[in-house]
């Protein structure tokens, strides 16, 4: 196995490191973000247990105020920056959909016997790929060819009229 030189940045080495969170997205050393995507599923877990009462069979909750509280609060936390880690494996996607599939069936109580297809066409939910590739092609689409240019042409120092004192 080769010896890798020790990158600096301003003289200061830059240790190697299997995984890194950056503005939320945990960063592995492949790339394929299974460390992220178990993070988000735990902490989906962790939201939509906090509203058990409210999203379980027998609450008195009306069925679309149920859905509303999983759009808002639970879909969110599982998919927060889906736009970047959305080249991930079918396995991976597969544990979100699974996840997104256990939680619509509480929120109406339906039994094992019904599928689950037939659930998100009823309460009108995308799957899981499905809603990525459209919050994707927003976040996408946002990007303008002006703002390319602006971060292709960008630098780190500031230009001299920016400094200099105008009288």
């Amino acid at each position: 196995m080769p010896v890798l030189n020790l990158i600096q940045i301003f003289g200061q080495p830059v240790p190697f490191v299997s995984e890194y969170k950056y503005l939320g997205s945990i960063l592995d050393a492949k790339l394929n973000f299974d460390s992220h995507i178990q993070r988000a599923v735990t902490k989906a877990k962790n939201s939509s247990f906090a509203l058990r009462r409210l999203i379980a069979p027998k609450s008195t909750l009306a069925t679309k105020h149920k859905l509303l509280l999983y759009k808002t609060i639970v879909q969110p936390v599982k998919l927060n920056g889906s736009p970047i880690w959305g080249t991930t494996s079918i396995r991976n996607l597969r544990k979100l959909q699974f996840f997104q599939n256990q939680q619509l069936a509480r929120i109406v109580n339906a039994p094992w016997y019904v599928r689950r297809k037939l659930i998100h066409q009823d309460l009108k939910i995308d799957l899981v790929l499905d809603f990525m590739k459209i919050i994707s092609k927003k976040f996408f689409k946002k990007i303008t060819p002006d703002s390319q240019r602006i971060v292709a042409t960008s630098t780190l120092r500031p230009s001299r009229s920016y400094f200099s004192q105008e009288t």
